[in-house]
C-alpha cells in the first residue's frame, strides 16, 4: 500500500467517525407536523379529522450512541402510533427496539433522507400486527422536515411552543387532558417561587422582583402544562387548594411516569373519558357524576362474541370498582379502573362464567367523539340515584340497558 493511500485512509476514517457521531445532533429537536392520515368514522364513512391533530417526534441526545425518543401519531379511524424510549445509533441511523426479556422485539429506524427525517419499520407486519401502532396505522407513513425542528425542546414533558405563542397558549388542568409530572429540586432550604404571570425580566432569583408569596419546596410534585424558555407552567395540588403558575425550569426534574400518588385535579376526575387499547378491540366510555361512575364497555374478538355492557360503580380516591354484564355468560362481573400515568388500567376482579371479557387491559385515551352518544349518557343520568343508593342489582347492564323484571 502506498504512503499516499495510507495517509488518505487515515484522514478519511476520523471524518467518517465524526459524521456518524454527529447524526444525533443533526436529528435532535422537537418536530410538530399536521397529521396527513388522521380520519374518524362518522355515520359509516371515514372522514378527515377536524380539527387536524399534530404528529409529533422528539429526539433528545443522551450521548453519541443513544437518544431519547418520544413519538405520537393519530391515523386511520383514530388508530394511534406511540413510542417512548431510548434508541441506539447504528451507523448513521437511530434504531429503536421494543425489547422483551431476551433483548429482542419489534424494531424501527429513524434516518435522514434528503431534507426530511423518515421512519421505517424493520419488523414484518401482519394482518393483526402493526408494530408500535394500532392495526390501521403505520410508522412507515411518517416523515418530519428537518427545518421544522424546534431547538427549544421541553425537557419536562409539557407543551413546548416558541414565544410568544407559548406564553399565551391555553393549558387545561382539567383531569381529561393528559399531563406529565415533575418534582421540585430546589436547593436545600430554598424556595422555588411560583409566579402568576410569566416572569419576563427575572434573571436573578435573589432580586425582589423574582420572588413571590407563592412558592414550592424541594420534593413537591407538580403537573406540567408547558415550558417556554427557562420557565415552566405547572399546577400544584395542596391539601386544600390547587395553585398554578410559572416556576424556573431548572428547579424541576421530570418524572418518567405518574408519581406514586399523582396530583388530583379539582375539576373532572381523570378516569373520565373515552379509552381504548392498542389493538382497538376493547374500549370504555366513562362518566363520573359526583361519586358515581357509569359508562359503556365495547369489546370484540375474532369469534364475534365480544362483550357490550354498561359499567356502573363508585369512585374512591381517583379509581373505581365497576360491575359489568355479558350476553355470552351468566352472572355479573366486577373490575377495577385505576390510572397508570396517563393510561387507564382495567383489571377483572370477578369474571362472568362463560364471559369473553379480557382480564387485564391498559387503555389509552380515545377520540372524545366516542362520548357523544346521548342514549348512553341519558341512561347513566337515569340510573344515578340507584347507583348512589347501592341498588345496582335491579339494573340490566347488557347492551341497551334497562331494568330486571
Amino acid at each position: 500500500m502506498s504512503k499516499f493511500v495510507l495517509a488518505l485512509l487515515i484522514l478519511l476514517f476520523p471524518l467518517s467517525a465524526v459524521s456518524q457521531s454527529d447524526v444525533i445532533r443533526r436529528m435532535e429537536g422537537w418536530y410538530i407536523v399536521p397529521s396527513k392520515y388522521c380520519s374518524l368514522l362518522e355515520e359509516g364513512t371515514l372522514k378527515p379529522c377536524d380539527p387536524v391533530p399534530n404528529d409529533t417526534l422528539s429526539i433528545e441526545r443522551i450521548d453519541d450512541l443513544h437518544a431519547q425518543i418520544e413519538l405520537y401519531s393519530l391515523q386511520t379511524n383514530g388508530h394511534e402510533c406511540e413510542v417512548s424510549g431510548v434508541a441506539d445509533r447504528v451507523a448513521e441511523k437511530l434504531v429503536y427496539t421494543e425489547k422483551d426479556q431476551l433483548g429482542r422485539g419489534d424494531q424501527f429506524e429513524i434516518a435522514i433522507v434528503g431534507n426530511v427525517i423518515k421512519l421505517k419499520v424493520l419488523t414484518e407486519a401482519g394482518p393483526a400486527h402493526s408494530p408500535f401502532c394500532g392495526a390501521r396505522a403505520s410508522l412507515d407513513l411518517l416523515e418530519f422536515p428537518l427545518n421544522e425542528a424546534k431547538p427549544e425542546m421541553n425537557r419536562t414533558g409539557g407543551v413546548a411552543v416558541e414565544k410568544p405563542d407559548c406564553i399565551n397558549a391555553s393549558i387545561a388542568f382539567d383531569g381529561v387532558t393528559p399531563v406529565t409530572y415533575a418534582t421540585v429540586v430546589a436547593q436545600l432550604g430554598e424556595r422555588a417561587y411560583l409566579h402568576r404571570d410569566y416572569p419576563r425580566d427575572c434573571d436573578d432569583r435573589n432580586d425582589a422582583k423574582c420572588q413571590s408569596k407563592a412558592y414550592l419546596v424541594n420534593g413537591d410534585t407538580v403537573a406540567v402544562g408547558k415550558t417556554c424558555g427557562s420557565w415552566t407552567y405547572v399546577q400544584f395540588v395542596g391539601p386544600k387548594t390547587a395553585s398554578v403558575g410559572w416556576v424556573a425550569s431548572g428547579e424541576l426534574a421530570p418524572l418518567p411516569a405518574a408519581p406514586t400518588k399523582p396530583p388530583t385535579t379539582f375539576s373532572s376526575p381523570r378516569i373520565e373519558g373515552a379509552w381504548r387499547n392498542r389493538s382497538q378491540d376493547f374500549s370504555l366510555v366513562v362518566w363520573v357524576m359526583g361519586s358515581v361512575v357509569c359508562g359503556y364497555l365495547d369489546e370484540t374478538d375474532e369469534r364475534g362474541k365480544g362483550n357490550d355492557s354498561f359499567i356502573v360503580g363508585r369512585l374512591e380516591n381517583g379509581s373505581a370498582v365497576v360491575e359489568y354484564d355479558s350476553t355470552w355468560g351468566d352472572g355479573r362481573g366486577t373490575a377495577s379502573l385505576s390510572l397508570l400515568g396517563d393510561k387507564l388500567k382495567w383489571h377483572v376482579l370477578k369474571e362472568i362464567v362463560g364471559g369473553k371479557t379480557p382480564d387485564d387491559e391498559v387503555l389509552r385515551r380515545g377520540p372524545i367523539s366516542n362520548m357523544s352518544n346521548p342514549e348512553t349518557k341519558s341512561k347513566c343520568d337515569e340510573w344515578r340515584p340507584l347507583i348512589e343508593g347501592g341498588k345496582t342489582d335491579v339494573l340490566n347492564l347488557r347492551e341497551l340497558g334497562g331494568y330486571k323484571e
